[in-house]
């Protein structure tokens, strides 16, 4: 229906090798194979009278970072990605990805694999790559209903402006502030009946 990963693997066909990211990407978000979302509704089929009038959440049990998924994806394409790291506000190409926002959407699946048995067939590694496969060899339409499902326009013009501001603040910024010097949070005086301050070199 919206397959997100195509966000990625799009973007690394058409040749782009920077791939704006939000907070460090390491938000956590569940995801659920296509065989196992199949193996859920069996097993609860197999099991009516444990799964009658039951609500499951069927997940994965491995759970990437976005920054992991991107890597993978680059590393399946053989091909070297360079993530342009800003916060979520200002990373509005990479906001089709994040789908629900910058917070992590974790859920669990216990009560499925308690009660009917619920396991993952297919490592994650394995169920990826299968998944990056299958739009290399399948890929969306451009402008298609997928794409338009994702809501992501694949603005590259844009993204490189972004980029190069970025770049451009960065490179610019000075801050004059005292630089942070960490410190011990309890007295550690060096030698016995030394006596100590906040002000004394802790460092050892």
């Amino acid at each position: 229906m919206a397959p997100h990963e195509w966000c990625i693997v799009r973007r690394l066909l058409d040749g782009r090798r920077h791939i704006v990211v939000a907070d460090g990407a390491v938000r956590l978000e569940s995801r659920l194979y296509t065989a196992h979302a199949v193996q859920a509704v069996l097993l609860a089929v197999d099991h009516p009278a444990a799964a009658s009038g039951r609500k499951y959440v069927a997940t994965d049990d491995s759970v990437f970072t976005v920054r992991q998924r991107i890597e993978f994806v680059a590393a399946r394409l053989g091909v070297d990605v360079e993530l342009v790291d800003m916060s979520y506000a200002l990373a509005t190409p990479c906001h089709p990805y994040w789908r629900h926002g910058p917070d992590h959407r974790l859920r669990h699946n216990t009560r499925i694999r308690a009660e009917l048995g619920y396991a993952d067939t297919v490592p994650a590694a394995e169920a990826l790559a299968a998944t990056v496969d299958w739009l290399v060899e399948h890929p969306p339409s451009p402008g298609g209903p997928e794409e338009t499902r994702l809501g992501d326009r694949f603005d590259y013009a844009h993204e490189d402006e972004l980029i190069t501001q970025w770049e451009s603040v960065r490179r610019g910024w000075s801050d004059a502030s005292p630089r942070f010097k960490a410190t011990h949070a309890y007295r550690h005086p060096r030698r016995r009946g030394e006596t100590w301050s906040a002000g004394t070199d802790t460092s050892s």
